[in-house]
């Protein structure tokens, strides 16, 4: 039993003798390994200084360059205001002389413009972008208190910043934005116009049902001086309007009154014509009275203004919008005014207590008069017939009184 013991001791000793680590060699493993990881790390510690430095110098370059221009800008704006045509002058350059003059004449109607309203050249940037050599600004000014926005384009040349003919590729990349039944197209730097554009007509289009809907409305924004608002083609649902930043535009109206007018018109035609089916009307009748009135009536409800469609309006508040909509989708080139009273149930167009301004005045420019008619009268001759007594103005401000009767079912001039 002695004898077995010993051989099994003495076989655990050669075990972990065999298995075991010299502990020089552990040690020195162990110290390689730590000047493998002392060496790649400060080796990744100097790739970070470095690429720190390049961010801190590449960050300080950019600074450099948005300091020269605002510099640059507050330059051209203070010539403005002092009136220094010779500083502002310098600060333009282009290979066509054509540039020179431009601005010349730009001066000229900004001291003009000083002269006749209230003026703030505050030269407050709203938007700064540049892009390697040419750079885009968007400088603020306060007409009569309202800011307004200009775009001024930069190039830099070996002795700086210069302002340069407009660049209109350099005005982001394009974007689309999708609203309830329609798209908007546009580039990045009318952000807020498109956001503008998308609300507003979204909110036009649920009004149009009234009348008609419409469905694949497409809206492209276009940084183009010379477009006027308009559809693409005739058959096409796709408006195009213009940037308003290639003009002086409000900052707080990015959709200006005066394009949303121009594209309120356009959309109230278009779906005038979607609820008529796109039947031609004769331009003398009162079918086509008629349909222009649904179409003004329409974009009275879209702005919410006075549209100059009395007698639809008036009709609308007797009988709903609802009435609009069903006289729109019922007429055709036969149509006449008693439309109204088939519409309301009456007996006559007497019976109807309606606004007759601009129907009046439509019946003596088909005469061939010029005047608007202001106000219109109900009354009755001698024999009880009903008469409309209007009173209206001619372009040189005369009143110019006239009286219409029933006769045969329709109103005409008697007096």
């Amino acid at each position: 039993m002695g004898l077995q013991v010993d051989w099994e001791v003495e076989a655990e000793r050669e075990r972990v003798t065999v298995s075991g680590e010299d502990p020089e060699a552990g040690r020195a493993r162990r110290r390689a390994t730590i000047r493998f990881l002392l060496v790649l790390f400060g080796f990744l510690a100097i790739v970070g200084l470095i690429a720190g430095a390049v961010v801190v110098r590449w960050r300080y370059v950019t600074w450099q360059d948005e300091q020269a221009l605002r510099d640059t800008v507050a330059s051209e704006v203070t010539a403005l205001r002092i009136g220094d045509r010779n500083l502002f002058l310098t600060l333009q350059r282009s290979a066509s002389e054509d540039w020179a003059i431009t601005q010349s004449a730009v001066w000229d109607q900004y001291q003009e413009l000083k002269q006749a309203q209230d003026v703030n050249l505050t030269g407050r940037i709203a938007d700064m972008v540049i892009d390697d050599q040419r750079a885009r600004v968007l400088v603020e000014e306060l007409i009569n208190g309202a800011p307004y926005g200009r775009v001024w384009f930069y190039w830099r040349y070996e002795d700086g910043w210069h302002h340069v003919p407009p660049d209109y590729t350099f005005w982001g990349s394009p974007r689309r934005l999708n609203a309830d039944g329609l798209t908007v197209q546009y580039q990045a730097f009318d952000q807020p116009v498109a956001e503008a554009v998308a609300r507003t007509t979204a909110e036009w289009l649920q009004i149009s049902c009234a009348i008609a809907c419409m469905d694949g409305l497409s809206i492209e924004i276009v940084p183009a001086p010379d477009l006027t608002t308009r559809w693409a083609d005739n058959a096409s649902a796709s408006l195009m309007i213009a940037s308003p930043f290639v003009r002086e535009a409000r900052l707080d109206l990015p959709f200006d009154p005066v394009t949303q007018l121009e594209a309120a018109n356009l959309l109230a035609r278009r779906v005038v014509d979607i609820a008529t089916n796109g039947q031609s009307f004769d331009p003398e009748s009162e079918a086509e009275f008629l349909r222009r009135s649904t179409a003004a009536w329409l974009v009275g409800r879209y702005l919410n203004v006075a549209s100059g469609s009395h007698l639809l309006d008036s009709f609308a508040q007797q009988y709903g919008n609802e009435a609009i909509g069903t006289l729109a989708q019922s007429l055709t080139p036969e149509s006449t005014i008693n439309q109204l009273v088939t519409l309301a149930n009456a007996n006559s167009l007497a019976d109807l207590p309606l606004d007759w301004r601009d129907y009046l005045t439509w019946l003596l420019t088909q005469e061939g008069f010029t005047v608007q008619v202001n106000s219109v009268e109900a009354s009755a001759d001698a024999a009880g017939n009903p008469l409309l007594i209007a009173t209206a103005q001619d372009a040189a401000g005369n009143t110019v009184p006239a009286t219409f009767a029933l006769i045969n079912g329709r109103w005409q001039r008697t007096g």
